[in-house]
């Protein structure tokens, strides 16, 4: 229990920052319809719940050897993240990652409302 609200903290073992983020802002990343995450964080339990959340690719790989005369080629699927823990801690000012219920996450390109078509009214 949280004795800020009294409601169950999901996500204990994040830091408080994150938790409170999560819990306020979000309403938890399980229960969010969207979610977007733009860097700057070093927790490894969230991030490695995004990376298993953006999931894997597979690659064919192919291997050969040669002996006794003969060259055998064999080829199996390797099964790779698509963002590791430290390529999600280092993502630079710019790219995001959107998560969205019934969509497979997306990579986005941020642009700042200060620099878009719509600055003067927004600073209005």
């Amino acid at each position: 229990m949280s004795p800020q609200d009294g409601t169950t903290d999901s996500w204990g073992g994040f830091s408080p920052g994150i938790r409170l983020v999560l819990r306020h802002d979000l309403g938890g990343l399980r229960a969010a319809n969207v979610f977007g995450y733009g860097g700057g964080v070093r927790e490894e339990r969230f991030l490695e719940s995004i990376s298993k959340i953006v999931g894997d690719y597979d690659r064919l790989s192919t291997s050969t050897s040669t002996g006794r005369g003969q060259r055998t080629t064999s080829r199996h699927l390797v099964r790779n993240r698509i963002l590791d823990i430290d390529e999600l801690a280092a993502l630079p000012k710019g790219p995001a990652i959107v998560l969205a219920s019934g969509a497979r996450p997306t990579l986005i390109r941020t642009r700042p409302w200060m620099t878009g078509p719509h600055a003067e009214t927004v600073r209005a």
